[in-house]
């Protein structure tokens, strides 16, 4: 049913999520690369196994990962690869991180995979054929109003520093939220056991499968001003696609504004 793309996809985020979970709780040999972002042997580790499974099945085509440089191709297709994602909570022995693996062909997604090994957790779409969650159809929920929706926020802080009026009026309107994981917050709306995400600023890596795997469970993922192109997104919303219109006009509300 499933490409070859994609069972690769899924076999080289198995492996690297091996690795985290052999690694936790180790001393990590850390090498700043920005004020508060680093990376450690186990992201390289990690990406080192995801390109030599992928480049062995697909060595013609391109690759962008996280930790090291761009392998360009003249090939349509490129991989997105996000070998650890949770860097900072992983190296402080927090269980939160998980493997991200997308591919695009001519800036078109064609799959993804999120794998959080430490849940056991396996989630996949491939274009036109749907989002599964361990095997199992999933699909986003049926909510139409934002007064019965349930809003998992991640990316608290970016939301209310650029939409602090709309932040707060959406956290009054909602039925009920919770503050988890971004990751669990993806993979629970893709379940249809939350209907919102608030995320933060993030790059392709980390938003290329998410996009792929809300979209192939029926919704919707954008940035704030509701914008689908994965190359303009910043910070992101993601929804059951039924209340994602109300999502992005309440974010934007700011008092005096709109009415």
């Amino acid at each position: 049913m499933f490409s070859h793309e994609l069972e690769t996809a899924i076999h080289a985020a198995r492996a690297a999520g091996e690795i985290q979970v052999k690694n936790i709780g180790n001393p990590l040999e850390k090498t700043m690369k920005g004020v508060k972002d680093f990376v450690t042997q186990v992201d390289i580790a990690c990406e080192k196994k995801i390109l030599s499974i992928l480049q062995k099945e697909f060595p013609n085509h391109g690759f962008l990962m996280e930790e090291s440089r761009e392998i360009k191709s003249d090939s349509d297709y490129r991989w997105i690869i996000d070998p650890l994602d949770g860097t900072l909570p992983y190296a402080r022995g927090l269980s939160f991180s998980g493997v991200l693996i997308a591919l695009q062909k001519k800036q078109e997604l064609e799959l993804g995979v999120i794998h959080r090994p430490f849940q056991n957790q396996l989630v996949y779409a491939q274009k036109n054929k749907g989002c599964y969650y361990d095997k199992k159809k999933a699909h986003v929920s049926n909510k139409t109003r934002l007064e019965e929706s349930h809003l998992a926020c991640s990316g608290v802080t970016f939301a209310i520093n650029q939409y602090p009026q709309g932040f707060k009026k959406l956290l009054n309107l909602v039925h009920w939220r919770t503050t988890l994981p971004w990751l669990e917050s993806v993979v629970q709306v893709c379940q249809g056991n939350a209907d919102l995400v608030t995320g933060g600023p993030g790059k392709l890596w980390d938003l290329a499968a998410p996009k792929i795997i809300i979209e192939e469970a029926g919704g919707i993922f954008s940035d704030y001003q509701g914008n689908t192109k994965l190359e303009e997104i910043k910070g992101f919303i993601a929804s059951n696609g039924k209340v994602h219109e109300q999502f992005v006009q309440t974010i934007k509300w700011k008092e005096g504004v709109h009415p």
